[in-house]
């Protein structure tokens, strides 16, 4: 029989795709129990208040606690499709629902009447001030701190985050006060202000590093042969005695303050103390004074109006109890020094006392500020503001020795205790210039902070831009009122 199209046409079963085989109608049932089930569990979630269904990922490590509370950060309904048309104002109202628990601990914005000023949270708009290209943009949290990728460390950012701007920061700051181009740590990344400019130590104390570390050192502790840098150099509250300290000696407290940020603190050395570090050596006593009233008075360390106040109730209280001297002659040797008679008169007395205090005082004060092993020793004194009056004391020269050096960037001396100090500060055991800060430079802290190389004993250990660098910094003023615990783990 011949074959025509017409025959061939009549073989195909046109309605072969609306047939109802096993097979589709097993699927068929299955999707309507998905369907089905999948309403289910939305009800049941609505019932039980759970959002954990619409998330798009786990929560990092510290909001795990917020895992099914969508609205603690998400306050807004529809928040997403609004910043699609005012990416602006999207950014504002997350900010203020990060800004809500963290407030006490990175800041707060700035908001004028209903006007918003700007996000002061940040150490790059707080401290700094510098002016943006885009300075009406509000910069969001989540730009830097990704939600939702799974449990890790949200402060624990890449590079890459930084780097957007720090590769070209011209673009993104019409003023900028520090390098354009920061990629790397390792490769691409400026000396340290502090060794590029050559700072000069502001700080008049004279201390010789290079005497102190010398070996067999007179007052050395005993069965010691050198003294070490951790004898005056120590971190945070060190744990044990200063060996070299006396707790008898008063002195003033007028050191600087410590590095603003309280989570730095303990990073950085405590401040160079006479009574902790110097007093056992260095004793604050005068030979004439010694001489006059018989024994060894260990003076304090404080400033020379005071130090006269002390020597005048020393003398006061000596001359009290040995009266017989008034009645010396002091322009004759002492084996020929007739005794003269007491004066009746009590005003009379009171003038003879004065002016031996006052003589006997202005020979002590000779001695301590005009001998070179006394207080100018380690001190610079300035001419007080009535040089010519011979009563007239000096000005010791301020010491203003900063307590962090490093202004931009963290730096932790406990968690680099494993090494020995020279390892960094190599120019100690040689330096005699107090001027000089010894800090190490770059490639000092690239030995370690560097990308392994082939060459053994090079890098290996981290070099991320957010070891160093802190984009927060705590608000100023007094402390907002904190969460209270069970509000923070429910999440409300």
């Amino acid at each position: 029989m011949k074959r025509t199209s017409r025959k061939i046409w009549d073989l195909f079963e046109l309605r072969y795709p609306h047939r109802l085989t096993p097979f589709r109608a097993w699927k068929r049932y299955l999707s309507v129990c998905a369907a089905v089930l999948a309403a289910v569990w939305i009800g049941v979630a609505a019932v039980r208040n759970d959002e954990s269904l619409h998330s798009s990922g786990p929560m990092s490590l510290g909001h795990s606690m917020l895992s099914n509370r969508c609205s603690a950060c998400h306050a807004q309904p529809w928040q997403a499709l609004t910043g699609l048309v005012d990416a602006n104002r999207h950014n504002q109202d997350m900010n203020k629902a990060c800004l809500s628990c963290h407030e006490n601990s990175i800041g707060h914005e700035m908001v004028a009447g209903n006007t918003f000023v700007g996000q002061w949270s940040a150490w790059h708009e707080g401290r700094d001030a510098l002016p943006t290209n885009t300075s009406s943009e509000t910069m969001a949290c989540a730009s830097c701190h990704v939600e939702h990728e799974g449990p890790a460390r949200l402060v624990d950012m890449s590079d890459a985050v930084c780097v957007r701007c720090h590769t070209d920061l011209s673009e993104q700051v019409s003023k900028a006060r520090f390098a354009n181009k920061v990629t790397d740590f390792a490769a691409e990344h400026p000396e340290f202000d502090v060794i590029a400019d050559k700072f000069i130590d502001p700080g008049t104390v004279k201390l010789n590093h290079k005497v102190h570390l010398a070996a067999n050192l007179r007052g050395l502790v005993t069965g010691r042969k050198e003294m070490s840098c951790d004898d005056c150099h120590r971190a945070g509250q060190g744990g044990y005695d200063w060996p070299y300290a006396l707790a008898q000696v008063h002195e003033l407290d007028d050191m600087p303050n410590e590095p603003r940020e309280p989570q730095l603190q303990a990073a950085y050395m405590n401040e160079i103390r006479y009574s902790k570090h110097c007093a056992t050596c260095h004793v604050m006593e005068s030979s004439s004074l010694s001489s006059i009233v018989g024994r060894s008075i260990i003076l304090p360390h404080v400033q020379p109006e005071a130090i006269r106040t002390v020597l005048h109730g020393v003398l006061s209280e000596y001359i009290e109890l040995h009266p017989d001297e008034l009645m010396k002659d002091e322009n004759q040797p002492r084996s020929r020094r007739p005794m003269m008679q007491a004066p009746k008169s009590k005003e009379v007395t009171n003038q003879l006392i004065l002016n031996w205090v006052s003589k006997k005082r202005g020979l002590i004060e000779q001695e301590l500020y005009r001998a070179a092993k006394r207080c100018l020793l380690c001190h610079a004194l300035e001419p007080g503001p009535d040089a010519a009056d011979v009563r007239s004391l000096p000005v010791v020269s301020p010491r203003p020795i900063p307590a962090r050096w490093l202004m931009h960037a963290s730096f932790d001396h406990e968690k680099h205790r494993v090494l020995d100090c020279q390892q960094c500060h190599a120019q100690a055991s040689d330096n005699t210039n107090q001027a000089e800060v010894m800090l190490p430079s770059i490639e000092t802290c690239r030995k370690c902070h560097s990308q392994r190389l082939i060459e053994p004993g090079v890098g290996g250990v981290s070099y991320g831009c957010v070891l160093c660098h802190t984009y927060h910094i705590p608000p100023d003023g007094p402390a907002m009122p904190g969460l209270k615990l069970e509000l923070l783990l429910s999440g409300s």
